[in-house]
């Protein structure tokens, strides 16, 4: 019931609705009083209980008149109550007539409530924001005078109990299923009078409602109340307690009541192993870019919860990051951590699984694993590749081997070549991140194609290089032409002979077609 109340303030308030203040006037104004933008102030009145306490809510009014003799535009804001807090922190309440725009001589009647939540030096006044344009600066906005007949006051602390929630405990403080749990909760009277007995609320995860008695506190006194709970489901956990649930006491403030932590419980069987470390390049330089993967493995029977894992250079922080959970026997290395190595030498990355220590296991010694990485000088020379390829001549019969070496004194990551022809477009390739030096055989490819091939290759201090794209062209496998023979008969005619025309081709592919055209 408590929490529906303070909500319902919370919207009345934010409408721009009263709440009903009853008392004695406090302050008022009744003007005029016509500020520069020529809006004019009426009947400015304060309304409320004496003595000012905290907790205690004032009603204040007032009327805004247009003075101008035109039109006046307000901005988003609109009529407001500007309001400064004992902290110094100026504030509006109760906006009203947002980018309304003013006839001339219209009235606005003003009214609104204000909480006071704390105690000490209060100022309020009201104010007004203009949307104005200029030439120059456009469209701009320009607020009422400051402390305008401002209605200045001291709030007091009230002669009542306060009943504060100061701290949630678990012990033990990481649970694990099945634990019974004591919920430790401290409670005080941080008021100037006895609180009488009343009840706590302690609500978990919105499902689970356990109640406490609390007996009647006197002023400063404290208590320390205790319950048990059970959990039964592995993850985070919400758990908040509320003092005077059922609204017994007449205190000093109800924002103090309430209190929520979230805790996390651990599942039986999990065992979390730091598995491995991958760093690449193989070879790491002084400012270079180097990539860590941390592998983390579960050898426990049952699925883990998340958690967070850190990376460590030379017992440093390099970076903490999260586990998602892993199932049983399953291999957990969606990370990628960035490093760049600022000394030569060597230096060790250590992995911490767990570094927030939220999982209890049977073997906790597997969580750490460190290796040992060199770092050298700095490296900007790309990989020598060299390429070549048999038979020097290829033709529409011939399989073509390419040879690929590549050479660099801090190792060669990988190397790959590609392979293509033209007009056929035909394409190959091969990448070896195992050998510096191979043997790659494709084809063969059609007569008359130009064949293109380059190779790329990435030494282990990550410099690339890639070669100019060659190529050559297939050419026929036959060395012979095309041959045509044509003969008459008889060899040497007369006009009284009949003449045969004869004609012969012959190519080593074949002939498709021969004509005579006479």
């Amino acid at each position: 019931m408590r929490n529906r109340i303070i909500f319902l303030m919370v919207i009345l308030l934010s409408l721009n609705l009263t709440i009903p203040v009853e008392g004695e006037t406090l302050y008022y104004y009744k003007g005029p009083d016509t500020s520069e933008d020529n809006i004019t102030l009426m009947d400015f009145q304060v309304t409320g209980s004496t003595p000012i306490e905290e907790g205690n809510y004032l009603s204040v009014s007032f009327k805004l008149i247009n003075s101008n003799d035109g039109d006046t535009p307000l901005g988003r804001n609109g009529v407001f109550l500007a309001v400064k807090d004992p902290d110094g922190v100026e504030r509006i309440v109760g906006c009203c007539y947002q980018n309304h725009t003013m006839q001339p001589d219209e009235s606005i009647s003003f009214e609104t409530t204000l909480y006071l939540d704390k105690t000490g030096s209060w100022s309020i006044w009201p104010s007004y924001e203009l949307k104005l344009y200029d030439p120059i600066k456009g469209w701009y906005k320009k607020v009422g005078p400051k402390y305008w007949h401002a209605y200045n006051f001291t709030v007091e602390v009230p002669d009542k109990p306060d009943l504060a929630v100061e701290y949630i405990r678990l012990e033990p403080s990481k649970p694990v299923i099945g634990d019974n749990v004591t919920l430790l909760v401290g409670v005080k009277n941080i008021g100037t009078k006895e609180a009488v007995d009343c009840t706590g609320r302690i609500l978990i995860d919105s499902n689970t409602t356990l109640y406490v008695d609390i007996p009647k506190l006197d002023a400063s006194e404290h208590i320390e109340l205790e319950s048990h709970w059970t959990p039964s489901e592995p993850g985070i956990h919400e758990i908040s307690f509320l003092v005077d649930c059922y609204q017994k006491v007449d205190e000093i403030r109800e924002s103090n009541n309430y209190l929520s932590i979230n805790t996390t419980v651990a599942p039986r069987g999990v065992d979390l192993e730091a598995y491995q470390i991958q760093v690449s390049p193989k070879t790491l330089m002084v400012g270079g870019n180097a990539t860590i993967r941390p592998f983390i493995r579960n050898i426990g029977v049952n699925r883990s919860i998340k958690c967070n894992g850190t990376i460590y250079i030379d017992d440093e922080i390099l970076c903490n990051f999260s586990i998602s959970p892993i199932r049983p026997g399953g291999v957990y290395g969606d990370v990628s951590i960035r490093w760049t190595p600022r000394e030569i030498g060597v230096h060790q990355i250590k992995l911490w699984v767990d570094s927030n220590m939220i999982i209890p296991e049977k073997d906790e010694e597997n969580n750490y694993l460190a290796i040992m990485v060199n770092v050298t000088g700095e490296d900007h020379i790309p990989p020598r590749v060299n390429v070549s390829y048999t038979p020097s001549i290829v033709t529409e019969k011939d399989n073509v081997t390419f040879h690929v070496e590549a050479f660099d004194e801090n190792g060669v990551e990988y190397v790959s070549i590609v392979v293509y022809s033209q007009p056929s477009m035909l394409h190959f390739g091969l990448t070896d991140n195992m050998n510096t030096s191979f043997n790659y055989t494709c084809g063969p490819f059609q007569r008359g194609d130009t064949v293109y091939y380059y190779v790329e290759s990435r030494d282990n201090a990550g410099n690339r290089y890639r070669s100019p794209t060659y190529n050559f062209t297939v050419v026929s496998y036959y060395s012979g032409n095309l041959t045509v023979d044509i003969y008459i008969e008889p060899s040497n005619p007369t006009e009284l002979d009949e003449i045969m025309i004869y004609a012969e081709a012959n190519y080593p592919y074949g002939v498709r077609e021969i004509s005579i055209i006479n």
